[in-house]
């Protein structure tokens, strides 16, 4: 079943909430879950709980659904009064764990100056330490899927601790499944650079299912809108796994506006690739509309 909890009061967090099971999360009026200024860690571990075990290990499918209530509910980063170095997302997606994203939610507010999942010692890295994603991290096999929501206000401080290179990805760091179906990511003219996407390294050998898996900054955009953004220097690898820089699939009334595309080589053999959009439409929509 589905654990349906209601958010009927303003929220200080503290510690990790941590999600193994099938979760909603929703308010009916207007509250937040506000960082606490002396918290540095994740607000929510999606797909493990507090002792470091997965979800997969237990055979549960970790689900967390933010929002789908009547009235809004914030994820606060409180930025403008944090007093130590944030390290922790708002939410961190692994073990192949899904979160849904719906009208009504916002992630705003988080600031973070790198990626140390040592802030809990039972987290477990799956990538480079001093990675992004201040509002949302999905780590290896996890999806994240936004039906609607609002994603503003969220910065990576990319300032060099003299170790390395600067952190890597800004409100979203996807290292795994990013579908929009609704909804609009605006990239207010940021560009974002140097990702790179290999099916055999995503998938290892070809296994027949290769058309089900995407390609590109965005898997799949359904009745969505991304603009103002400039993609720079993205490449791509593989075979049978539709590829495009902005989007493997699009679908309905999905709109691409006011898009640059710079120094991208999205290659891939044997199914549909290209500069924005790897396959427009489908037989479930055939009517896409990309502006």
């Amino acid at each position: 079943g589905v654990d349906r909890i209601q958010i009927t009061k303003n929220i200080t967090v503290t510690e990790p909430i941590f999600v193994v099971g099938n979760t909603t999360i929703y308010s009916d009026g207007n509250f937040s879950l506000t960082r606490d200024p002396n918290y540095a860690g994740d607000i929510f571990v999606v797909g493990q709980d507090k002792n470091g075990v997965s979800s997969v290990v237990m055979h549960r499918k970790a689900v967390l659904t933010l929002g789908n209530g009547k009235g809004m509910l914030t994820v606060n980063g409180n930025r403008d009064n944090i007093q130590v170095d944030v390290v922790g997302s708002a939410v961190y997606i692994t073990h192949s764990a899904t979160v849904n994203l719906y009208d009504g939610v916002n992630l705003a507010n988080h600031k973070k100056v790198g990626n140390d999942r040592t802030s809990h010692e039972n987290v477990t890295v799956s990538y480079p330490v001093k990675v992004g994603g201040s509002a949302v991290i999905v780590a290896s096999g996890g999806t994240l899927n936004i039906y609607g929501s609002t994603i503003r206000n969220n910065e990576v401080n990319t300032v060099s601790d003299g170790t390395d290179a600067g952190v890597q990805g800004g409100a979203i760091y996807n290292y795994g499944t990013l579908n929009v179906y609704g909804g609009t990511f605006d990239g207010n003219g940021n560009t974002i650079k140097n990702f790179y996407q290999n099916t055999w390294e995503i998938k290892g050998d070809y296994d027949g299912n290769y058309y089900n898996d995407a390609m590109g900054l965005f898997g799949y955009v359904v009745n969505g809108t991304v603009k103002n953004l400039t993609v720079k220097n993205f490449s791509s690898d593989g075979e049978f796994t539709p590829t495009g820089v902005i989007a493997a699939y699009s679908a309905g009334n999905a709109m691409f506006e006011n898009i640059a595309i710079v120094d991208c080589n999205p290659r891939v053999y044997n199914t549909g690739n290209g500069g924005i959009i790897g396959i427009a439409g489908n037989y479930e929509s055939p009517d896409a509309t990309i502006t």
